[in-house]
């Protein structure tokens, strides 16, 4: 099992009480990607906290979410570390128009492998609600990590802004 760079698990580990993504690293020897799906909540809040140098994409929410990734990372191939902030459930994250889970990984597997270029043994930090959840969250993450080669963190829970208070914890390690 891999793990996630110390500086990533200070990040995930921060309980943000303001409503920024301050956490995501902006330095140039440590780059970040934070992609955003489109259709989160208080997007223009998240967007608004993450930190200066940040390189951000938010997803298109008619097009294959998975195909702007792959984009993305073609043309940001120095990054440290991925943060995808999108809507979640057990096992499955919508990303644009698309989603990725389970069922879905068969489809998607040439284009996640080819994020191995970028993403083998850097962190991906996965803030969707619930997605490690259960057998099929742990599952989901188990393949995405062989097929990614990523150091892969995300939560049993809920992410955001959740009960009156935010929540970044991402609980989950592959």
């Amino acid at each position: 099992m891999l793990s996630i760079s110390s500086e990533s698990k200070r990040q995930v580990q921060d309980v943000d009480n303001g409503s920024s993504l301050s956490h995501i690293p902006s330095a140039q020897s440590d780059r970040a990607l934070a992609i955003i799906d489109s259709r989160v909540d208080n997007l223009e809040v998240l967007l608004s906290g993450i930190q200066p140098g940040t390189e951000t994409l938010v997803l298109h929410p008619n097009l294959d979410g998975i195909s702007q990734i792959s984009a993305a990372l073609s043309a940001h191939n120095n990054i440290s570390s991925l943060h995808l902030i999108a809507h979640g459930s057990s096992g499955s994250l919508t990303l644009g128009n698309s989603k990725l889970s389970l069922e879905t990984l068969p489809k998607y597997r040439s284009e996640l492998r080819a994020w191995a270029t970028v993403l083998q043994q850097k962190d991906v930090l996965i803030y969707g609600c619930e997605v490690a959840q259960g057998q099929s969250g742990n599952l989901f993450l188990q393949q995405l990590h062989r097929l990614t080669a990523a150091n892969l963190a995300a939560s049993v829970s809920k992410v955001g802004f959740t009960a009156g208070r935010m929540n970044w914890d991402l609980n989950t390690h592959i």
